[in-house]
């Protein structure tokens, strides 16, 4: 799993050069998926992650039958992946380790007792999200207005004033910054899926690693 990972962050990072150096420039079609696994020496599942972050965030635009084209030149919604003084890291650090505790057995929760309302809701706010990308505060506002739904579902007035204090809009528009749009929208994404099938244990896991993958170690490095 660690390697497949590996080689797809390769892959994004070749497609963010191709990109940048105009070789695939705006409204272009790029190469095609087989084109890309026999040039880069990689697997098609690989090569489709990689195509999937840049749709996702309305960089390329993939059209059945057509091909993938380049809808947009900006990789600064990828994420800046700049450091953060160490006050403010200490405390991203601090609060993204609580909500891993705390979030994906709100999650659990939530998927137990799901209701057509909470699916809908989840639904209109990852609607929103996706056309967030490239406003960054808006972005960190829904964001948090998705994990705080979630909370406010449970019915726990304790849950929601905690969950409340470590939505905090700095921290969330920092670890946007720093880590850009793709794993909210992909992550959001898959808990509402879980969420909608009842798949509790499914919840629980997705929102586990949605917490885990943006937590760093002291010098600023992802774990």
């Amino acid at each position: 799993m660690k390697k497949d990972k590996i080689v797809v962050e390769e892959i994004v990072k070749y497609m963010k050069q191709q990109i940048k150096d105009g070789n695939w420039p705006l409204n272009s079609k790029i190469p095609s998926e087989n084109e890309l696994c026999n040039e880069l020496g990689v697997g098609r599942g690989s090569v489709r992650a990689a195509l999937q972050r840049f749709n996702v965030l309305g960089i390329l635009e993939s059209q059945h039958g057509r091909g993938t084209f380049v809808r947009s030149t900006d990789m600064s919604l990828f994420g800046k992946g700049h450091y953060l003084d160490t006050a403010l890291l200490t405390d991203m650090v601090t609060i993204r380790a609580a909500r891993s505790i705390i979030e994906p057995e709100i999650a659990y929760e939530a998927a137990s007792r799901a209701t057509p309302e909470l699916i809908e809701d989840l639904s209109r706010l990852n609607e929103q999200l996706k056309a967030a990308v490239g406003h960054q505060e808006q972005f960190a506002r829904l964001d948090a207005q998705f994990h705080m739904t979630l909370a406010e579902f449970i019915g726990n007035p304790i849950i929601s004033n905690v969950m409340n204090q470590l939505l905090d809009q700095t921290i969330c528009l920092n670890i946007n910054r720093v880590f850009g749009y793709y794993g909210g929208i992909y992550f959001h994404l898959r808990i509402a899926e879980a969420i909608s099938q009842r798949s509790c244990e499914q919840a629980r896991n997705i929102m586990k690693t949605h917490m885990v993958s943006e937590l760093f170690d002291p010098k600023g490095e992802k774990k």
